[in-house]
């Protein structure tokens, strides 16, 4: 049952790298035990941006592969029904919020998350992160004369706040949009 567990939360994990004009996404991941709570996706939205998301549940094993599944479903849903949605500062909530709810509904210590969407518009130039309380993102950007790089720094970290998802009645999340040209 582990086995088969592990394996079907590998369909959870894209490949590696992802890579679209202006930016490229590497991943890493190699769960704790058997099953683990680490997963990140990505979907284009109806409005054409690409929404990236991470996520990892708090613990270990089948508990915190629950929680990933959960969490998967839920923000896969809200992707398929994006054509909906007209704001995407407002969508990038929704989903927070609906995860939210649906981890605190759980009622268990085991169903919460760290959790972060990106979403990189193209179009624009601008790159929006929301985060409850996940590691905070490392941008490297590929002009090493970007005005947000200091003498001799290669990367840029995004420090945002926030509360787990699933651990309270209110959910607050650190959000900013960020120039990607």
């Amino acid at each position: 049952e582990l086995d088969a567990a592990a394996k079907v939360q590998a369909t959870f994990i894209p490949p590696e790298t992802l890579e679209e004009v202006g930016f490229r996404i590497r991943s890493f991941s190699t769960p704790a035990s058997e099953c683990g709570g680490d997963w990140w996706g990505s979907s284009v939205g109806a409005d054409g941006a690409r929404y990236v998301f991470i996520g990892d549940a708090i613990g270990h094993g089948i508990p915190a592969a629950l929680v990933t599944a959960v969490s998967f479903a839920v923000s896969e849903t809200l992707m398929m029904d994006s054509n909906n949605r007209t704001s995407e500062q407002d969508f990038s909530r929704l989903i927070m919020e609906r995860l939210n709810a649906v981890l605190e509904r759980l009622r268990s210590d085991f169903a919460q998350m760290t959790f972060q969407i990106v979403r990189i518009d193209h179009k624009a130039g601008t790159m929006q992160v929301m985060s409850a309380a996940h590691t905070f993102p490392v941008i490297f950007p590929g002009n090493p004369g970007d005005e947000r790089l200091k003498p001799g720094q290669k990367s840029v970290s995004v420090m945002l706040r926030g509360n787990f998802l699933g651990s309270g009645d209110l959910l607050q999340a650190g959000s900013t949009k960020i120039n990607i040209r």
